[in-house]
């Protein structure tokens, strides 16, 4: 019986080899695409907003925790077959740059809740925010 299931595995493993690296092609193309979109449709286009670059930094956040979970299998699968490794350097700048962005926005939503509260602070109460401070 585990000779079968040995020769049976032995059979698919060109089909998976295969379908691996048809899926890497793909990323690749994938990855690159996302890279520019996000250049050019990303939180960092000049004249919007900050809440609405704030919402397009979510939407590509969740944009890339795709292609990242995508990279991690295949590149698991690349060293199961032994296979060279693909790189994707869009993959990891564009990572650094929405690292960066997270906390300059975590910052300004900060910095804006704070201003607000201040700002809605009667100004009997300042001297017991002041003590808290």
């Amino acid at each position: 019986m585990a000779f079968g299931v040995r020769d049976k595995l032995h059979d698919n493993q060109a089909n998976f080899k295969k379908q691996l690296v048809e899926n890497i092609e793909t990323l690749v193309v994938e990855v690159k695409v996302f890279r520019e979109d996000f250049e050019k449709n990303g939180p960092m286009q000049a004249d919007i907003s900050p809440g609405e670059a704030l919402n397009k930094l979510k939407d590509f956040k969740e944009q890339f925790s795709v292609h990242n979970r995508k990279y991690k299998s295949y590149n698991s699968g690349e060293k199961l077959f032994a296979l060279p490794h693909e790189d994707y350097p869009a993959l990891v700048k564009t990572q650094n740059e929405l690292d960066k962005l997270d906390k300059l926005y975590t910052l300004y939503l900060k910095v804006t809740e704070t201003i607000t509260k201040w700002q809605e602070t009667p100004w009997l109460e300042i001297t017991d925010e002041v003590k808290n401070m």
